[in-house]
């Protein structure tokens, strides 16, 4: 999977956004994640806590109070949890190629000292 992709999406911006700041408008808000006003406006119910005054925003430059659903923050940190599972993942890769390079050589270094090593002793003596 492409971490870039991951790394890059709106709606966990969004969460991000959210987390830092407690107060904000929808303007900012999209802004800062770049979502448009109408995905804001779905995103809205399944990630936050609701007050009458969140239902009908009459100005997208209103500030209002903020407060994330205990799921969506869950669902946040089980996100970082596989971006980091990804990284991870990707380091134990090139880690594992390292290792079978150094194995390789290994065995061409043991290889050849035993088809070579006598010879190489009996033109030395």
């Amino acid at each position: 999977m492409n971490i870039e992709l991951i790394n890059n999406h709106r709606y966990s911006k969004l969460v991000e956004y959210a987390l830092a700041n407690k107060t904000f408008s929808v303007k900012q808000a999209c802004d800062a994640s770049g979502l448009s006003e109408d995905e804001f406006s779905g995103a809205k119910y399944s990630l936050f806590m609701l007050k009458g005054e969140h239902e009908c925003i009459d100005s997208a430059d209103k500030v209002l109070s903020w407060r994330l659903k205990p799921e969506a923050y869950f669902s946040y940190v089980s996100y970082l949890e596989f971006k980091h599972s990804l990284i991870t993942s990707h380091r134990a890769w090139w880690v594992a190629c390292f290792s079978l390079l150094i194995a390789a050589a290994s065995l061409l270094l043991v290889t050849a000292y035993s088809i070579f090593g006598n010879k190489i002793e009996t033109l030395l003596n």
